[in-house]
């Protein structure tokens, strides 16, 4: 066996370097998932660009400035050392009630009306069948809350969710309730989509042949297959290319004002 291939079973060496599996569906992605994944409040409304030398402020966007056709604008504005940098310094919005991006509530997407984005996301899983929020837990083995009480433990929320849920826990969409759900310590989201995520990010690996079958020197050389070992996941390479440099944490900003 190959010092860079592991057992067939994932469980006695890991995923990686073990055999693929597709789960009979290639690279195939449930209902669950995409929407466990709509983490939209991640994204901020505002965003400030900065030098990669010295720091400093260059200018400030809203999420418009940075969407569709103005991209292009800003990227001649400014280096693409400086729109990474900047990127990789600023903080993520909290995934919570109350902290949908307020641009993507009212999203232009050419000349017709706007769209509100979050009523879209909610509309979406009702729409495919999927769970609501209580019984998305009973269909993955998680006790379903007992109370709004239980639901969160933010009062204001609580009594925000009885009027328009009116006051029927049943009715609790998956999106709202995995915003309302208090994470684990330790954890920017719900252990509800945690579980999913879980799961299915196991199965992405497992699919793919580069990290199973082909995760070996023949495929990307013993320098490719030495850098990818030993790099750690958050390492990046520094503005000024030479070597790397030490991670940077990312804080999670204040919930923004409730709409």
């Amino acid at each position: 066996m190959s010092e860079f291939t592991q057992p067939d079973s994932e469980f006695a060496g890991g995923i990686i370097g073990s055999r693929s599996d597709h789960q009979s569906a290639p690279f195939a992605l449930t209902e669950e998932l995409a929407s466990v994944y709509r983490m939209h409040p991640l994204m901020p409304d505002h965003f400030t660009f900065k030098s990669a030398s010295t720091g400093s402020v260059l200018t400030k966007e809203e999420l418009s400035g940075v969407c569709g056709r103005n991209i292009a604008r800003l990227a001649a504005r400014m280096s693409l050392a400086d729109l990474l940098y900047s990127l990789g310094v600023s903080h993520p919005g909290v995934i919570t009630l109350h902290n949908y991006p307020g641009h993507l509530q009212r999203l232009r997407t050419g000349p017709s009306e706007p769209i509100d984005l979050a009523a879209i996301d909610i509309f979406r899983d009702r729409e495919r069948g999927v769970p609501r929020y209580n019984e998305f837990r009973r269909l993955i083995n998680k006790e379903p809350v007992k109370s709004f009480d239980e639901l969160t433990d933010n009062r204001a929320w609580r009594k925000q969710l009885r009027t328009v849920y009116g006051d029927e826990l049943g009715k609790v969409d998956l999106m709202t309730g995995l915003f309302a759900e208090p994470p684990p310590p330790g954890f920017s989201f719900s252990e509800t989509a945690f579980r999913i995520m879980f799961l299915m990010h196991a199965r992405w690996l497992k699919s793919d042949r580069f990290f199973t079958d082909d995760f070996r020197p023949e495929t990307y050389t013993e320098f490719g297959i030495e850098h990818v070992v030993s790099t750690g996941l958050f390492e990046s390479p520094s503005p000024e290319g030479e070597g790397f440099c030490a991670p940077r944490r990312l804080k999670p900003t204040k919930a923004r004002r409730a709409r």
